[in-house]
C-alpha cells in the first residue's frame, strides 16, 4: 500500500479511506447488489407480513392486560392506552359481531391472537423452508 492507494493496479482500490479489492476481472465488490429476482420478492414480503403479524399480536396482547387495569384519564399510560384501543378496536368489534362477550369475559381478544397465530405459521414455514 503506498500513499493510501494499493500498490498493484488493478488489484484494489480505496473507497473511503478503506482498501476495497477487485474480482479478478476487474469489477468492483463495492455498491454491487445482488439480482433481485421473484424468490427473494416473495422472501421480502412474507418476511414484511411477518413483523407485522408480530406488531399486531404484541398490541393485542398489550390491550388484554390494558382491559385488567384501570387507566385514568392523567396517568402516563392513558396515550399510550389511547393508541392501542384506536389501533385494535376495528378488528376486535368485528369479531365480536361474531364472537359476543359473555358476561365479563371477552374472548375477541383471545380468537384475533389465536388467529394471527394461524397465519404465522405458515409464512415462517414458507421464510425458513
Amino acid at each position: 500500500m503506498v500513499g493510501g492507494r494499493t500498490a498493484e493496479a488493478g488489484l484494489g482500490a480505496v473507497y473511503l479511506g478503506v482498501d476495497v479489492p477487485f474480482r479478478k476481472v476487474g469489477v468492483p465488490l463495492v455498491g454491487l447488489e445482488p439480482p433481485f429476482t421473484p424468490a427473494a420478492a416473495s422472501w421480502v414480503m412474507a418476511y414484511i407480513i411477518i413483523q407485522l403479524l408480530r406488531v399486531a399480536a404484541i398490541l393485542f396482547i398489550v390491550r388484554a392486560i390494558f382491559s385488567w387495569v384501570r387507566i385514568s384519564g392523567d396517568s402516563p399510560l392513558a396515550g399510550i392506552a389511547s393508541v392501542v384501543y384506536q389501533l385494535t378496536e376495528p378488528v376486535l368489534s368485528r369479531v365480536r359481531r361474531v364472537i359476543p362477550p359473555m358476561g365479563a369475559f371477552d374472548l375477541s381478544i383471545l380468537v384475533v391472537i389465536i388467529a394471527i397465530n394461524y397465519l404465522l405459521i405458515p409464512l415462517v414455514a414458507q421464510t425458513l423452508g
